[in-house]
């Protein structure tokens, strides 16, 4: 792995993240590593498996089919975590403060990206409510 050539040390993310905010010279290298492992990417499988999430049409079209599991899906969604108050807003908070003591590529970069699954939850959320509104 290409990291172990950089620091021997690491064991995790947040080691990773120590390392960026500790050495500014492999930033853009971290950068790279993330953009090409795909990691960045994984939110696209659940959209392209399971579009119902993110789409009220298609719930609705599921639900017609098999309203108790898209039930189940609904009110477990909403326990998953408020739009303020769930692991992809507390994940953007911790790279804004990062990004506040030291500005790194990569840490702009997850702050984006953890936005991103903010927006993402939230669209599931607004979508679950509609539907369990909708057929209570």
């Amino acid at each position: 792995m290409v990291l172990e050539k950089i620091d021997k040390s690491i064991q995790n993310l947040s080691d990773v993240d120590k390392l960026v905010l500790e050495h500014p010279e492999y930033d853009e290298t971290i950068m790279q590593l993330y953009v090409e492992s795909g990691v960045l990417d994984v939110w696209k499988i659940d959209h392209a498996i399971n579009p119902w999430h993110y789409d009220a049409k298609f719930l609705e079209d599921v639900g017609n089919r098999q309203p108790d599991d898209v039930r189940w899906y609904c009110k477990s969604t909403l326990l998953e975590g408020s739009r303020t108050e769930n692991r992809y807003v507390e994940n953007a908070k911790v790279y804004q403060y990062y990004y506040s003591m030291r500005p790194r590529q990569t840490i702009a970069m997850l702050i984006e990206f953890y936005q991103m699954l903010a927006n993402n939850h939230a669209t599931r959320l607004d979508i679950a409510e509609d539907w369990l509104m909708r057929h209570p």
